[in-house]
């Protein structure tokens, strides 16, 4: 049977998000995908299920734009059934290092976009039911010096979640997915994943098929709100 289902995934065409894409668009659903500085493997997702993908240019550092990406989702088919807020960023500045601009710029892709997505789609979405999920950290409520910026952006995100849960119930549900390590960049992040992930409960974490499971279940499951699921083989633990 098909499903007709449309959800709108924030850089939606690479690494998980893409991921999260195919995974939707398998199963009959249609996604709108933003993209932000390189349109190639957006358009590449978009060849391979023609007519099932809309792709968004959008700059999720400017939270301004929220309203206008909602909108637009709704008038390519009339319905938004969903949003993954997967766009991050990365400052790897350590406290010392940190400057007004990088914090107020993680702050801006990964709580205050997501929050202006939820607002502007609680807006549209009436009296009928949806849904958010977003993407944070294992490691989103710990942490030290290193990443300052970008662990305290992405805690910002888990309060919003619950926040959120509570305001926008029982029309939208707010769960969120916080993975560990995915996909290493190169052999010298290579190097240290392995090294970390022999301190894991389960011994790794690098499962990006855990993260896009999660994601559909919390998509799916009408009764579940207000949830962090980790997919991080118990690296919150440690």
């Amino acid at each position: 049977m098909e499903n007709p289902n449309v959800y709108l995934v924030t850089a939606g065409a690479h690494g998980i998000g893409k991921a999260i894409s195919v995974s939707l668009l398998e199963s009959g659903a249609s996604v709108v995908c933003t993209w932000h500085t390189d349109r190639t493997e957006a358009d590449a997702l978009s060849s391979a299920y023609p007519g099932s993908v809309f792709l968004l240019a959008a700059s999720l550092e400017k939270p301004e734009t929220a309203s206008s990406l909602v909108r637009s989702a709704y008038a390519w088919k009339g319905r938004l059934d969903g949003i993954v807020n997967n766009a991050s960023s990365f400052c790897p500045l350590p406290f010392e290092e940190t400057t007004v601009e990088d914090f107020r710029l993680m702050l801006d892709i990964h709580a205050a976009t997501p929050f202006f997505l939820a607002q502007a789609y609680a807006q549209r979405l009436g009296e009928g039911k949806g849904c958010v999920v977003n993407i944070t950290d294992s490691l989103a409520l710990r942490g030290n010096g290193k990443k300052a910026a970008y662990r305290i952006a992405k805690g910002a995100l888990e309060a919003e979640t619950s926040v959120l849960a509570s305001v926008l119930g029982p029309r939208i549900r707010v769960n969120a997915v916080a993975p560990g390590f995915v996909k290493p960049h190169g052999e010298r992040e290579t190097a240290f994943f392995e090294k970390e992930e022999a301190n894991l409960p389960l011994g790794t974490c690098r499962d990006e098929g855990s993260v896009v499971s999660a994601v559909l279940y919390l998509l799916s499951s009408s009764s579940v709100t207000g949830e962090t699921i980790h997919t991080d083989g118990g690296r919150h633990l440690v």
